[in-house]
């Protein structure tokens, strides 16, 4: 079986898309990242200019 990929410019970055991608959504790491993450929203909030632009968008 051929896995499909194909390599593209981002911008100056050269990155590759691929079709086979792993499920990473139980993995501690990414669970530990994801709590600290939460925990830290929680303390510090978000900015205000991101949730000004989260209403608007909202809004269309």
């Amino acid at each position: 079986m051929k896995v499909k990929e194909k390599k593209i410019y981002l911008g100056q970055t050269k990155g590759t898309i691929s079709s086979n991608v792993g499920e990473y959504s139980n993995d501690p790491y990414v669970l530990k990242k994801a709590e600290q993450s939460r925990k830290t929203l929680s303390k510090v909030g978000f900015p205000a200019e991101l949730l000004k632009l989260q209403t608007e968008r909202m809004k269309k």
